[in-house]
């Protein structure tokens, strides 16, 4: 299956990039590999998101028909033999049986459309490309593995009894005792401080989802966006309220140095390789991408290419209202005569005026005035005063990743 596959490619990179003779061929490269393996891991999630999408269905259809034949049997003994039955007890159980009966033809079409996504699926069951994986490294990658095991066993023998007390994996802290203090803070979002934990150790960060999907960072960033799993057994680190697995002891401890660095390489890498955007549950950071939106809605119209349909309803009155009213609008004979007698009788009016001692503004009154003079002297001397400009520059924003952000100030003297 898919999971072997992915197990067996894991091995063989981690295999090469450990020793230093390679089995591979002269013309197989491990960015090869790792590109077959981001493929695998692709359809590997999807067939795991299709298998819990169609649990859920599943258990919708056991829910549904259990109480349909809860509500048929309560209408059952209710009726019975009875020929008159009370409304206000029968009426419900009409009402949940019709229900019912709506919510098991939607789970129908939902898993009549899950038929339809599972055969488009099952067609990217066998790779489109050229594998170049072959049963050689996989052999070799497990005399490997096997012979790194049998080391590590034989050093932690020796450990034992020599009477060395290990203080964690590959000399890491055992920090499976946190105090309450330094949790609370960790889970902080403002936290700046990494926090190595164990989940089983503490009950406050049991239930917390591993980011990435559990995939570890410093791999994805050093290594050529690689995904590999965490390894439970090396803990976890908090940090910001968010936990974190890492491959192995060593990665932990580095990730611990200089978090931020490789939470943005992780960013860095999924706008370089955007299949890796939903594989680490980047959404939040690429709102663009619908991909997770599509898969979470398996069976809906939308994405069936189906348009929606709704129930509307819409009431029109009789007589509609007029809403262009002339407020001039005169429909009485009478009036209208009465307006016509007035209007001629404007005609043959003649408006006169008379001027008297008392009426106002009986004559025109003028002042003439001289404008002053604009007094200007002009001499040979101009002086000023004019202070430094200070401006700031923020350098470091473009050029290798690694490079640091700082302030410059500049100072003009513009006299």
């Amino acid at each position: 299956g898919a999971d072997v596959e992915v197990e067996q490619y894991t091995q063989v990179i981690n295999f090469v990039h450990d020793t230093e003779n390679s089995p591979l061929d002269a013309d197989v490269t491990v960015k090869r590999l790792q590109d077959e393996l981001t493929n695998r891991r692709q359809y590997l999630s999807f067939v795991q998101s299709f298998q819990e999408e169609v649990s859920a269905s599943l258990d919708s259809i056991e829910a549904v028909r259990r109480d349909y034949f809860n509500a048929m049997e309560e209408l059952k003994d209710l009726v019975g033999r009875k020929s008159a039955v009370p409304k206000e007890r029968v009426y419900p159980l009409f009402e949940e049986l019709a229900k019912k009966w709506g919510e098991a033809e939607d789970v129908v079409f939902h898993m009549e459309a899950l038929q339809q996504i599972f055969s488009e699926l099952h067609q990217f069951q066998t790779p489109g490309y050229r594998k170049r994986m072959n049963l050689e490294y996989i052999h070799a990658a497990e005399k490997g593995a096997e012979a790194a095991y049998a080391k590590k066993q034989a050093d932690e023998m020796e450990r034992e009894d020599g009477g060395t007390e290990a203080g964690g994996a590959e000399g890491g802290p055992d920090p499976k005792s946190v105090p309450g203090d330094q949790l609370v803070e960790a889970l902080s979002p403002d936290s700046q401080i990494p926090l190595h934990v164990f989940r089983t150790e503490n009950p406050e960060i049991i239930t917390m989802n591993i980011e990435f999907s559990g995939f570890c960072p410093v791999t994805v960033t050093e290594r050529d966006s690689l995904l590999l799993p965490g390894d439970p057994t090396n803990g976890n680190v908090l940090f910001k309220g968010k936990l974190y697995g890492f491959v192995s002891m060593d990665a932990l401890l580095r990730f611990m140095k200089d978090p931020n660095k490789y939470l943005e390489g992780v960013l860095l890498s999924a706008r370089k390789a955007p299949e890796l955007i939903n594989m680490l549950s980047l959404e939040q950071h690429f709102p663009h991408n619908i991909l997770r939106k599509y898969l979470s809605h398996f069976g809906s119209e939308e994405t069936l290419g189906m348009g929606k349909s709704a129930e509307a309803e819409c009431q029109t009155p009789t007589h509609f209202v007029e809403k262009r009213i002339d407020p001039k609008y005169d429909w009485n004979e009478w009036s209208l005569r009465r307006k016509a007698i007035q209007l001629a009788n404007l005609h043959t009016k003649r408006t006169h005026s008379t001027q008297t001692n008392q009426s106002h503004f009986r004559r025109e009154n003028e002042t003439q005035v001289y404008i002053p003079k604009a007094g200007v002297t002009q001499t040979s001397t101009e002086r000023g005063t004019k202070p430094v400009k200070t401006l700031q520059y923020i350098a470091g924003l473009r050029g290798h990743p690694d490079q640091v952000m700082e302030v410059v100030k500049v100072d003009v003297d513009l006299q």
